[in-house]
């Protein structure tokens, strides 16, 4: 029985531990111009380094990804009124509410009236955030 509770338990380990984002290393991407670091302080907080707005913009949301991932799809989800896809029916009743308020219409409306740099840094940090899923 103890053997059997430790090999689950190293199974588990090895389960979750393959599952955390690589936070060392190097990588490229054709969506920045010019060299991006992302370094981590003591706490694991994300530092990025960046020539330009846009660029740390880059950074910034391959940092969320890999640190925020499931919260920030949980998120979106739930403003879209799609949670049931994961939770199944029970979460029917607040994709209802959430539906009624048409978040992703109003987001896209608001998206086409910003000006272009600021489309430019919006679409630079969902390019980042992208890269960092592709990137696992």
């Amino acid at each position: 029985v103890i053997v059997l509770l430790l090999l689950v338990t190293a199974v588990l380990y090895a389960i979750l531990y393959l599952s955390l984002p690589s936070l060392d290393g190097r990588g490229q991407s054709q969506s920045i111009d010019k060299v991006v670091t992302i370094k981590r302080d003591a706490l694991g907080q994300a530092i990025v380094d960046a020539h330009s707005m846009a660029d740390a913009a880059y950074g910034l949301g391959f940092a969320h990804s890999q640190d925020r991932f499931f919260q920030m799809d949980l998120l979106r989800r739930n403003a879209a009124g799609e949670l049931s896809a994961l939770f199944g029916e029970a979460a029917l009743p607040l994709d209802k509410k959430m539906r009624f308020h048409q978040l992703r219409k109003r987001s896209k409306r608001i998206y086409a009236q910003l000006k272009p740099a600021q489309q430019q840094l919006l679409q630079r940090y969902s390019q980042g955030v992208n890269d960092a899923q592709q990137a696992q």
